[in-house]
């Protein structure tokens, strides 16, 4: 092998020498790339991991750097054979031929490298569906196979035809192919739905795990499949209540009729299966305001991940979720930060309706914490004109030393509009700001607030 790579290197460096009498020869930090590809093949595996990483600094350009490429992926060392299949991908349809060629290389560790060069090129491996199908049902090695699987995933959509070898792996014998094969059904994408949904009430665990997960990497093209996974919210297996919960959240607005189940799902008694339900009803949005009562006691939740999920949730349920605006209030009391930083922007969510919170918010403009007080500002400027009672705190903001927090308040402030112009002054002076984006914002909400007849 070490012969055979040093043969490839030679052919590669003429390649890039009868190439440089036409373009010039790239460098990267100051060696060209043909010292790069001698010393690809370097007795050191540190030097061959500079080279590799280098050429894929150069990119595109290393394109005559191919062979030598190719032959890496046949090294020692597992980090030479990354950066070369990763810098492969970078030449897009012209490294799909060799590198299916390289599906039937002696060497399993080639073969392997050789699929994951294709999962990086994604679609654009189109062509090499079948030859990976192929090494997904036929190949010796089970790394190479799960590789495979991978590949086919990373390939997307036009990897359509490998559905049903697939669903065959994934509900297979080979216990290690499962979640590979599932998951790649998943980066296929909605094609693959109905395939995945048979797999949600599979008598095995693994596979009733990783199909949800799967079905959440569709995400809303997956519709069809959420009476399925509400079903699946009371499974006896944690990871599988996690799992439906995850995947009826991405899904989202489509989601809406699992908002019920969900609420429920906030009683579970495991915790990681209670915060992901929040999660969920958050991404379902306005269309899961049935929860609200059941979040806001969520918020007094003593499990910090609760309640901050809860904050969360409130806030991309949005205006439907005006009745939690006084317990929000009182969690930018909490002495957890992150609660209050997400309480804040949850009262921005709820917007003009959460005017009753808008001196709670002025006065998180001090707080120590930069990212509630900028969270408050960006709050205050969601709730508009109704928010005017704060313009003297946001003024005051302008002059904070903190630039975020001067930025946000300066947007803030355009927000309300001709109802702060008492903060005209401070906005003009923010004009000779240092910071240039504070400057522009400022000009903008100047603009807006005293509009040009």
């Amino acid at each position: 092998m070490a012969h055979l790579k040093t043969a490839v290197a030679v052919l590669a460096l003429a390649a890039i020498q009868f190439s440089a009498a036409a373009d010039p020869e790239p460098i990267y930090h100051n060696k060209p790339l043909s010292a790069w590809v001698e010393q690809l093949t370097d007795r050191s595996a540190t030097a061959r991991q500079e080279a590799a990483e280098a050429l894929y600094r150069i990119g595109p350009a290393a394109r005559p750097a191919m062979p030598a490429l190719l032959a890496a992926l046949g090294d020692t060392d597992a980090a030479v054979r990354e950066s070369a299949g990763e810098t492969l991908a970078l030449f897009g349809k012209d490294a799909v031929p060799p590198l299916v060629g390289a599906l039937k290389a002696d060497e399993p560790a080639v073969r392997r490298a050789a699929a994951a060069a294709l999962y990086h090129l994604g679609s654009a491996a189109r062509d090499a569906v079948g030859p990976l199908v192929a090494v997904l049902k036929d190949d010796g090695d089970p790394d190479v196979r799960e590789q495979a699987a991978v590949a086919l995933g990373g390939i997307g959509l036009a990897a359509a035809e490998a559905i049903p070898p697939l669903a065959d792996a994934a509900g297979g014998s080979d216990a290690n192919l499962h979640g590979p094969a599932l998951m790649a059904l998943g980066g296929v994408g909605r094609a693959a739905v109905p395939a995945l949904v048979g797999f949600l009430h599979d008598k095995r665990n693994d596979i009733r795990e990783a199909a949800p997960l799967a079905l959440a990497l569709i995400g809303p093209g997956a519709k069809e499949a959420v009476g399925p996974l509400i079903g699946l919210l009371k499974d006896e297996d944690m990871e599988v209540r996690f799992a439906a919960a995850a995947a009826l959240g991405a899904v989202g607005p489509g989601a809406a009729e699992a908002a019920a189940p969900l609420t429920a799902a906030l009683a579970d008694k495991a915790n990681k299966v209670r915060v992901q339900a929040a999660l969920s009803l958050g991404q379902i949005g306005a269309e899961a305001d049935l929860a609200v009562p059941a979040l806001i006691v969520a918020l007094k939740d003593p499990d910090r991940d609760m309640h901050r999920a809860a904050a969360d949730a409130l806030g991309l349920i949005g205006p439907a979720a005006k009745d939690a605006a006084p317990a929000l209030v009182a969690a930018l009391a909490s002495g957890d930060a992150a609660l209050r930083a997400k309480a804040a922007a949850a009262l921005g969510g709820v917007g003009p309706d959460a005017k009753e919170s808008v001196a709670a918010l002025a006065a998180a403009l001090g707080d120590k914490d930069e990212n509630v007080a900028v969270n408050a500002a960006h709050a205050l400027g969601k709730i508009g004109p109704a928010a005017k009672d704060a313009v003297p705190a946001l003024a005051d903001a302008l002059k904070e030393g903190r630039p975020a927090i001067r930025r946000t308040a300066a947007g803030a402030l355009g927000s309300i509009g001709p109802d702060a112009a008492a903060a005209a002054p401070a906005l003009r002076a923010a004009l000779k700001d240092d910071d240039p984006r504070l400057r522009r914002t400022a000009a903008d909400a100047l603009d807006r607030i005293e509009p040009k007849q």
